[in-house]
């Protein structure tokens, strides 16, 4: 289920990630060795020796296409406290995020994957997956290929349907240290990419906090963005929880 290039895409992230990220104009890719569920990497860290298949390393960074998804508030404010805990949505200009992807892969040689995640196998469907008792073992194992691979790791439980998740994953062929539209470093288990003020400001179309600050962590999370960025990116507020004001009743004479 490939994404389209146009369409809207948006990330959720706590708010110590978001300064970090524009202070430092760094994105990060990780390894899916690093995912927090187990069922996510179970596909990722397996052993494919008797399939003959060299399991490339992989970077991946995860997005939503669902404009508005309240438990994502809620899960990039989870592990953190005070101010940090507060979550906030990047909207993405798509053609910008892609274009740099490409001009990225096309130095490196590096291969970019952009798909949808797959939420249509269950549980223990997920689980027996590997075996070839499965009736869905040959779809996903038969003639195995990198394309296969990359379709084990987009393979997520029903239960998170409503997350709408893309997964864009670069698989890596040599180590760069620079792409003619910004910089790239490799640690040994993600990649950064690196972009000056205006490039960032061209990538992020609007910054939307989260609902459940107050007027004053709002200020000050919107001044020191406004800071970073120059003014250069538009910075709001969701108004998720915002109190109803009933409209008062005209009765006529």
């Amino acid at each position: 289920d490939i994404y389209e290039k146009t369409t809207k895409f948006f990330k959720y992230l706590d708010i110590d990630s978001l300064i970090t990220m524009l202070h430092s104009g760094r994105m990060v890719y990780v390894e899916p060795s690093h995912w927090y569920d187990p069922f996510e990497k179970l596909f990722y860290e397996a052993d494919y020796t008797a399939l003959g298949f060299d399991k490339p390393k992989v970077f991946c960074s995860c997005f939503t296409r669902k404009q508005t998804n309240e438990a994502a508030w809620i899960m990039y404010s989870h592990f953190r406290k005070g101010l940090a805990s507060r979550s906030a949505k990047l909207e993405l200009d798509p053609i910008v995020y892609y274009d740099f992807l490409e001009s990225y892969g096309r130095l490196t040689n590096s291969q970019i994957y952009i798909a949808n995640v797959d939420y249509s196998l269950s549980e223990k469907t997920i689980k027996g997956l590997h075996l070839k008792t499965s009736k869905k073992h040959d779809k996903y194992f038969r003639d195995f290929s990198l394309e296969k691979f990359i379709r084990l790791l987009l393979i997520k439980r029903k239960a998170f349907e409503y997350e709408q998740e893309i997964r864009i994953f670069i698989v890596k062929e040599n180590k760069p240290d620079i792409c003619p539209c910004g910089k790239i470093r490799e640690l040994s288990d993600n990649i950064i990419l690196e972009y000056d003020i205006c490039l960032l400001s061209a990538l992020i179309k609007s910054i939307l906090i989260s609902p459940d600050c107050t007027s004053t962590e709002y200020k000050l999370i919107k001044n020191e963005i406004q800071r970073l960025t120059d003014s250069r990116i538009k910075c709001s507020q969701s108004g998720l929880y915002k109190p109803l004001k009933i409209e008062k009743i005209q009765i006529e004479a």
